[in-house]
């Protein structure tokens, strides 16, 4: 059974029957369609082929001409339930050889060439579009399976089994099936079935969502027969969402980062003027606890017990018990070595030392002449020529390693280095001995010697790799565990106190009955555990130390420390238990180190520790200044030490003159770079202050203006402020004492005095930046008397502008526009007139503000926005509500509102930014007033579309619509939503009034 194409009529004539080409036209068409009875079957005529329905055929085109008999008219259901599958499987290959050609056949007539995708009448494959979806519906026989595959951007539908003549023909072109959701859809045939492409709509530019994906629901419809899909996108944020959300994240930081500047500024103007009280107030001292902020905490030398007593080395001269090697008789060197031996045990040393000459003339490769070199150098250190008997030592050290001369020879040399203190020569030596008789019973002892002096240098690790090879070498317990709680030593002389304190915990692990034995390892493990913080257990192991050592000497550190411990807790009781082991200390140990140091800590408070002023003069003057620690104390902050508790002690003895006399003294003998030095300069100048103002207070003048030539010279009054400091700060900080002091010196006839204490003033104040001097024709400098002269009369009009305006005014005019503060010097004239109601001059001000701020800065910067939201009120103020109006607007044009920062024209008593809200509602309400009912809307709508404004834009949004005579329905659904609010406040009362019918407000609204 076969089936032909033909594509023209030329191409049938001749060969076939036109009649039976119809009725086999008819039948394929017939195939597509869809079925009738078999009854209602026939054949049509080609001319009767209705064009509106298969406009795509030509009259002259012949579709289908089969051979042999294909048996069409068969009943579809009878040839299922009969054939064969191999009948069946010949019928759907004819049927599939039918409708292709029959759709090539349609191609040609449609002038398109064959191709995998074909643009095919649409009819059977719609689409609907619904507010909240989208529909595409397929008319499938129920039969057909699909599979459905997402790709990128799109999707894929596979009608299992089908062809491109299988769907019906007619209604639009394929491209006419798009929407909002769907942006095309093409069809393409494979051997698997026709396949329909989908490529979805997800929008463009900042409607398209930042995760685009297309959800779908599909189900089938049995009458009639078809594929039903919804489409929809899927909720999420789209692109312009995001560029939203995150220009309101900018927003909220930035009005974040502008509360948190403005906090930290706040605070750090009251953290300043606190400064001032506090440092004033010398007596907190006593009235809180000790800490390291306030207090200065004096480090001790690690209790090292003495290794002198494991020294190898002889004690007595260098050839004591030396085991000289007797010469054999007949031997050519026996009569020189046995006369050299013998005259040296008669202390004959001269007559030996020149039998040595004769035995090394004669004998110079005898066996004997180390000996006898080890002799002569003897020989000469008991007739007093220690320098050339050094030398013989050392050269028979050097030149004769291994022997035992060398040995004894090296030893002396290395304990005479060790009696000098020279540690260097000690290690060399020592590590010598150690390295050249490694196999020697005592070479544990030199290893010792060698790493003691390395403790004292500090030379902590090569000190601890000495330790650690005799806990591992060490014949004797003792030994091992004494070389092991020295490295805790080690650590802790270097102030490494965490590995201090694990060396303490290794020794005592390892060798805990020597651990418990040891004093230096139990005061030293809680003085590391003092300075790592871990007070509590530091205070239980110095407790646990002055119980098994009660009368141990280094007992002085536990109460000591213990005291300060007890110290640094909050409340009487801690106080009054660190008191009662000051007084421990220095009453247990009145010798030591300890006693002074507890002396000193007693002084400042209480009963003074029974000082009085001049008792503590004399105390810090004869024993403190003399203080040498023993030993025992490092002196590195001694001096500081010293000098903040002696100013105190003198100070709260009620002796302000002997404590700025101790100031001064004390500041100039310690470490500029020390926070005492600081707190030292800023005491002393809190004295010279407060005793001038005592003075003067008490009606003393002479004697105030007598202080003041006195001690003037020797104290700084320059307080160092920091760079960001506040007008207040530096009003703070004003020696204005001096102006004082200067009119007392005048009233008394001093006018010398008077006028030099006016220009130290005058010095002072320049220093602070509050100072005045005459301006000059010099540029620079008419630039800093314009600062100075700024700064007064900001500071002026900051204290009451009304009352100082001459001499605000006055200080003002010093100033010239060059002036980088100019633009304020306008402002601060401009709400001069504003206070004064003169409109005119107050716009006429600002706008000279804004000419010279334009010149620094930008037109968008913090200044700008400040400057021109004040010139937009003052329009409202002058009624000139439209340049008010395009004020606003101006004020919402960059990018980012730079709300609530901080700007210099702040300073001078403009408002900070306000939000973005308030212009725009400002903005809304403006344009009501002038009549503008739509712009009103625009930007009350702007403001409720932004979730801005509350209320109160809700409100107004609505009554601007309302006026503007649009949309009734969005006006009452706006009243309802404010109506419902949960927020009380005017606006949702007129919202619930209107609602009711009430217009009594309605005039108040805009």
């Amino acid at each position: 059974m076969t089936a032909h194409v033909a594509l023209s009529d030329e191409r049938v004539k001749g060969r076939h029957d036109p009649n039976r080409a119809r009725n086999h036209l008819a039948l394929c068409l017939e195939k597509i369609l869809p079925r009738k009875s078999v009854s209602e079957r026939k054949l049509l005529p080609l001319g009767e082929i209705d064009p509106a329905k298969f406009s795509c055929l030509a009259p002259s085109l012949l579709c289908i001409l089969p051979g042999d008999d294909f048996g069409f008219m068969m009943n579809r259901d009878r040839m299922t339930n009969s054939m064969t599958k191999k009948q069946e499987a010949i019928h759907s290959s004819m049927r599939r050889s039918l409708q292709t050609a029959l759709a090539l056949a349609l191609m040609s007539v449609g002038g398109l060439t064959a191709s995998a995708s074909l643009a095919v009448a649409s009819s059977s494959v719609q689409l609907q579009t619904f507010k909240s979806h989208s529909r595409l519906e397929i008319s499938l026989d129920g039969s057909v399976e699909t599979e459905w595959k997402e790709e990128n951007g799109g999707f894929a539908l596979l009608l299992k089994g089908m062809t491109l003549a299988d769907l019906s023909l007619g209604g639009s072109n394929l491209a006419s099936l798009r929407d909002t959701r769907l942006a095309n859809v093409r069809m393409d045939e494979t051997d698997a079935g026709v396949i329909i492409h989908g490529k979805w709509n997800f929008g463009k530019g900042e409607s398209l969502p930042v995760n685009p994906l297309m959800e779908k629901f599909s189900y089938r419809e049995q009458s009639p027969s078809r594929l039903v899909i919804d489409f929809w996108p899927k909720a999420g944020v789209t692109v312009g969402e995001t560029k939203k959300l995150e220009k309101e994240r900018i927003h909220r930081d930035s009005i974040l980062h502008a509360e948190g500047e403005s906090k930290k500024k706040a605070n750090r103007r009251t953290a300043a003027l606190e400064a001032i009280a506090v440092s004033s107030d010398v007596a907190r001292f006593c009235k809180e606890p000790l800490n390291e902020e306030s207090d200065i905490f004096l480090e001790f030398v690690p209790f090292h017990e003495n290794a002198d007593a494991v020294s190898a080395g002889p004690v007595g001269p260098p050839d004591e018990n030396y085991p000289f090697l007797t010469p054999k008789k007949g031997a050519p060197d026996e009569k020189y070595v046995s006369l050299a031996l013998e005259l040296y045990a008669k202390h004959d040393y001269a007559l030996a030392l020149r039998t040595l000459d004769f035995f090394e003339k004669e004998s110079p490769g005898s066996i004997h002449r180390v000996d006898m070199r080890f002799l002569r150098a003897n020989a000469l250190m008991h007739i007093e020529l220690k320098a050339p008997a050094e030398a013989l030592f050392e050269s028979i050290r050097e030149s004769s390693p291994g022997t035992p001369a060398a040995l004894a020879s090296a030893l002396y040399l290395a304990e005479e280095k060790r009696r000098a203190g020279n540690d260097l020569q000690v290690i060399e030596r020592y590590l010598w001995i150690a390295g050249h008789y490694p196999k020697h019973r005592e070479v544990g002892n030199w290893r010792m010697l060698a790493a003691e002096a390395l403790y004292r240098i500090k030379q902590t690790d090569r000190a601890v790799k000495e330790y650690e090879w005799i806990v591992a070498n060490a014949t004797t317990q003792a030994a091992r565990a004494d070389a092991a709680l020295r490295i805790g030593d080690a650590y802790l002389f270097r102030s490494q106190y965490d590995q201090a304190l694990a060396a303490y915990y290794r020794a005592s692990v390892k060798f805990p009955a020597e651990f418990s034995r040891q004093p230096s390892a139990q005061i030293n493990r809680g003085e590391a555990l003092y300075w790592l913080g871990q007070l509590d257990r530091s205070g239980a192991q110095f407790t646990s130390f002055l119980k098994q050592f009660p009368g141990h000497p280094a007992g002085w550190r536990a109460l000591l420390r213990n005291a300060e411990i007890a110290g640094r807790k909050p409340g009487q009781a801690a106080a009054d238990e660190s008191r009662t082991l000051f007084l421990d200390t220095v009453n247990r140990f009145p010798f030591s180190p300890g006693a002074v140091i507890a002396r000193m800590r007693l002084i400042p408070c209480g009963d003074h520790g029974g000082f009085d002023a001049r008792t503590a003069t004399e105390f810090f003057k004869n024993e403190t200044e003399k203080f040498d620690g023993q030993g025992e104390v490092r002196m590195e902050h001694f001096g500081e030490f010293r000098s903040a508790i002696r100013v105190r002690s003198l100070i709260l003895l009620d002796d302000p003159v002997a404590a700025l006399d101790s100031a001064i003294r004390e500041k100039d003998e310690i470490n500029r770079k020390s926070g005492v030095h600081a707190w030292l300069g800023d005491m002393e100048r809190k004295l010279f202050r407060k005793q001038i103002l005592d003075l003067l207070d008490g009606g003393k003048k002479f004697e105030a203006v007598q202080f003041f030539d006195k001690y003037a010279p020797k104290v700084n009054l320059s307080e160092t402020l920091p760079e960001d400091v506040t007008p207040d700060r530096v009003a703070a900080a004003d020696p204005e004492y001096l102006l004082r002091l200067s009119r007392v010196a005048s009233e008394i006839g001093l006018g010398r005095t008077a006028e030099e204490i006016s220009k130290r003033y005058a010095l002072e104040a320049k220093k602070l930046g509050v100072g005045r001097t005459l301006a000059s024709a010099d540029l620079d400098a008419r630039l800093k008397d314009s600062e100075r002269a700024f700064t007064n009369a900001k500071a002026a009009w900051t204290q009451d502008g009304k009352k100082n305006e001459p001499e605000i005014r006055t200080d003002l005019n010093r100033m010239v526009d060059e002036s980088p503060f100019a633009f304020q010097k306008e402002i601060i004239l401009g709400m001069m007139s504003e206070r004064d109601k003169k409109w005119a001059s107050a716009l006429s001000h600002a706008s000279r503000a804004a000419l010279l701020l334009g010149k620094m800065t930008s037109d968008d910067s913090v200044e700008r926005q400040v400057l021109d939201q004040w010139t937009a009120r003052l329009y409202v103020k002058a009624e000139n509500f439209k340049a008010a109006l395009e004020m606003f607007r101006r004020l919402q044009r960059p990018k980012v509102v730079a709300q609530n920062s901080h700007a210099k024209a702040e300073g001078v008593g403009l408002s900070g930014i306000d939000s973005r809200a308030n212009w725009i509602l400002e903005e809304a309400e403006l344009a009501g007033k002038l009549g503008r009912w739509g712009e009103s809307a625009e930007a009350f709508g702007r403001a409720v579309d932004g979730n801005l404004g509350g209320n109160r834009a809700v409100v107004g949004y609505a009554l601007s619509l309302e006026k503007a005579g649009k949309n009734e329905e969005k006006v009452s659904e706006l009243l309802k939503k404010a109506a419902e609010s949960g927020t009380d406040d005017f606006w949702k009362d007129l919202a619930r009034k209107k609602l009711a019918g009430t217009n009594a407000m309605e005039g108040k609204a805009l």
